[in-house]
């Protein structure tokens, strides 16, 4: 009994250490994803493949819905929705966007629901800034136009080594929850790895592979937490418990 109970207090003790450093890395994602992206500009790389790949190789064609043009752009552990109103779309400037194999007229917002950002009035702009890997967990809102009904949300911008970082911090809970199961599931599963390699460390030794205690010869129930070792196993192999 006694060596049951400690083991279920062992593996629930190391899902709730999994689940906590994972929230602290699904965290730790955001500003990391931000200086990712950042970080080619900040250094003055001026490498027309890097910024070809990063910054246009990324943009999927605009989709035009109800006078509104949208776009997405996948960075390195980030994305960056756009949507634009410049006044109503003539038949004209419709009939060239047919023309063109990037443009497309769709009926409905493109935007996933984090990044839709309502556009009204003759003029509109909202950017859409979501950092995190691998699902965006913090997003920001840059907005420009006539509307009063179009709200921009802050970015920290920390000043270090002499350049202004831009780092989202609004939350977007869907991908937070799904990044601390992400990070949680890696860190239970090296976790699991650590405490079955040091069992077979223990069982090598003679010593019991729950507790460490160091058994004698022959002895087959550990005196110190009750772990039995299994019949034709090598000394101190624990497996079976004692209840």
């Amino acid at each position: 009994m006694v060596a049951t109970r400690k083991l279920r207090m062992v593996t629930a003790r190391m899902v709730v250490v999994a689940l906590v450093l994972g929230a602290v890395l699904a965290v730790l994602s955001v500003p990391v994803a931000a200086v990712v992206v950042q970080l080619p500009r900040a250094l003055d790389l001026e490498w027309e493949w890097l910024d070809e790949w990063m910054w246009s190789g990324g943009a999927r064609p605009y989709d035009v819905a109800e006078g509104i043009r949208y776009q997405r752009r996948d960075l390195p552990m980030a994305t960056e929705w756009e949507g634009k109103r410049r006044g109503p779309f003539s038949e004209e400037l419709l009939r060239s966007y047919e023309s063109r194999p990037s443009m497309r007229e769709v009926t409905s917002d493109p935007r996933p629901r984090y990044a839709r950002i309502e556009i009204v009035g003759e003029r509109g702009e909202a950017a859409v800034y979501g950092v995190g890997w691998p699902f965006v967990a913090a997003f920001a809102v840059n907005t420009d136009g006539d509307s009063p009904s179009i709200r921009g949300t802050p970015m920290w911008e920390p000043r270090l080594f002499g350049v202004s970082w831009r780092v989202p911090y609004t939350p977007r809970w869907f991908g937070l929850v799904v990044n601390t199961v992400f990070y949680g599931s890696l860190v239970l599963g090296l976790m699991a790895l650590l405490r079955w390699w040091r069992v077979r460390r223990r069982v090598k030794r003679g010593r019991c592979g729950m507790c460490g205690y160091e058994l004698g010869e022959g002895v087959a129930v550990c005196p110190e937490c009750g772990l039995a070792a299994r019949p034709n196993t090598p000394r101190g192999a624990a497996a079976e418990r004692v209840d």
